[in-house]
């Protein structure tokens, strides 16, 4: 690895003699983005050195380019504090490709770049995977499909929009740091630049990642000892039915994975003149991991030892509530908020009608709250609820959690809402 790469992966601690270079790498320091700038120390001031200008070449400018989750702010929210922190302690150029079906782009700070490319809707969450979600369960063998989106974004990419995504395709990208779930087009290019320029690339975890990531790079996650996301009872470790439950859920999730990928969506990396895509290949081949993961909420588990824990990563406490929702929240009679938000990928415009009317009535049993609803259904699904309860299809989440008037916090249990 040159000394460029050192600068853009790792952390380091350098020193400089009249005779040589000394590098000492800080291990598992780069997996905590946030600290990143605060921990690289400047290179010492070097005094009579003698320089020819006309041997000298320009200095390269390293790019970076990040891409989330196809349609998804949340998880561009959860890679934006790594770009920050690369932006603000080194001099590197940072860019964002965001694909989303809708035409308004995320609002980034001005010094990150951004290209953004609206295409048509994919309906194939809403017909698959949302639509189904309030009637019935789904196993581990169906988390597979959540690619599918991806690589159908891909192939618009490719085909429809290929001046915009030219741009991109053509830039020798000196780092790539991917979302680690369901964006094929980030594996697309990640591994294209890989092949062609033999640049780095990191996998970031903006979510939850799956056992079978961490499986497949030996670092002690598996279920065995690890109860699954899809079981439909708790998990106690003791007990020999529930280990194999898990460990049917983690091969049917592992191997769904494996075989939607590498079988069936390798049209979209092929347009991109990747023939041997390959999951495994993928992850192989990442120069970091970054891992957001609930590890101990449960019990101690044995790791790999290449997992370095860096702790939490904790956003700074949120700013006064906005002027509408402080008049709503400040009442004499209330006993405290109540903040409800599932998500954007709970569809509330699918629940059953007695779904709903449960839940309204739910909710008018806390007149004496002030409730705060994010809700992203129809307005006549909600008939007969008090004036009580405010609705919106966006929250300013942040300060209303660290409102100390608030007093619960109602949510679907994903890994950005435990943190």
């Amino acid at each position: 690895m040159n000394l460029l790469n050192l600068l853009l992966l790792s952390p380091i601690v350098a020193t400089l003699s009249n005779e040589s270079y000394s590098i000492q790498l800080c291990p598992g320091c780069c997996t905590n983005s946030t600290s990143l700038p605060s921990i690289i120390h400047r290179l010492p001031v070097i005094d009579n050195v003698i320089i020819d200008e006309d041997k000298l070449s320009p200095i390269h400018r390293p790019s970076i380019l990040f891409h989330g989750m196809h349609s998804s702010d949340s998880h561009i929210g959860s890679m934006l504090p790594t770009m920050k922190s690369m932006v603000a302690g080194l001099d590197v150029e940072v860019h964002l490709l965001e694909t989303h079906f809708r035409p308004n782009r995320y609002n980034l700070p001005s010094e990150i770049d951004h290209t953004f490319i609206s295409i048509d809707d994919i309906k194939y969450f809403d017909e698959e995977v949302f639509a189904p979600m309030w009637t019935a369960s789904k196993g581990a063998d169906y988390f597979a499909f959540a690619w599918v989106p991806g690589e159908r974004a891909l192939r618009q990419l490719a085909t429809d929009y290929s001046d915009q995504f030219r741009s991109i395709l053509k830039k020798r990208w000196d780092l790539m740091v991917i979302d680690d779930l369901f964006t094929v087009t980030g594996y697309s290019i990640a591994m294209r630049n890989h092949n062609k320029h033999d640049r780095p690339y990191i996998l970031m975890s903006t979510t939850l990642p799956t056992i079978h990531w961490q499986s497949m790079m030996s670092l002690g996650n598996n279920g065995l000892y690890r109860g699954s996301l899809y079981a439909p009872w708790d998990f106690t470790v003791s007990r020999f039915s529930h280990r194999l439950e898990a460990i049917y859920q983690a091969l049917l999730n592992g191997l769904g994975m494996k075989m939607i990928n590498e079988w069936l969506l390798t049209t979209g990396p092929s347009l991109l003149g990747i023939t041997d895509y390959s999951i495994s290949r993928l992850v192989s081949d990442a120069t970091y991991y970054y891992l957001d993961d609930v590890n101990y909420f449960s019990y101690p588990s044995p790791i790999g030892h290449d997992v370095v824990h860096v702790g939490l990563s904790c956003p700074p406490q949120g700013d006064r509530l906005p002027n509408e929702y402080e008049q709503f929240v400040a009442s004499n009679h209330s006993k405290g908020v109540i903040y409800i938000a599932f998500g954007s990928n709970v569809p509330w415009k699918f629940a059953p009608a007695h779904h709903m009317r449960v839940f309204v009535q739910g909710l008018n049993h806390f007149r004496d709250h002030r409730v705060i609803f994010s809700f992203n259904g129809r307005p006549e699904q909600l008939e007969g609820l008090g004036d009580h309860v405010m609705v919106t299809k966006w929250a300013p989440q942040k300060e209303i959690l660290s409102d100390q008037r608030t007093k619960l916090y109602i949510t679907h249990g994903g890994l950005k809402r435990c943190a």
